[in-house]
């Protein structure tokens, strides 16, 4: 997966930033935008920023 891809154009926030939180234990999609406010704005990317979590969650459990 591409770190650099955006995720949320609002608040650029890319796949790398989600990875770094799944990494410091943030496991939900509501943690997710506490941290990194993806998807709070317009809230066009909830369903990219919800698959990428799910991909990266499934990538660590790997």
């Amino acid at each position: 997966m591409d770190l650099n891809k955006k995720i949320c154009y609002c608040f650029n926030v890319t796949v790398g930033d989600i990875k770094e939180e799944i990494e410091t234990g943030s496991t939900t999609l509501q943690e997710i935008q506490s941290e990194t406010k993806a998807g709070m704005a317009c809230k066009g990317c909830i369903t990219r920023l919800q698959e990428t979590i799910d991909t990266l969650l499934a990538e660590k459990a790997i």
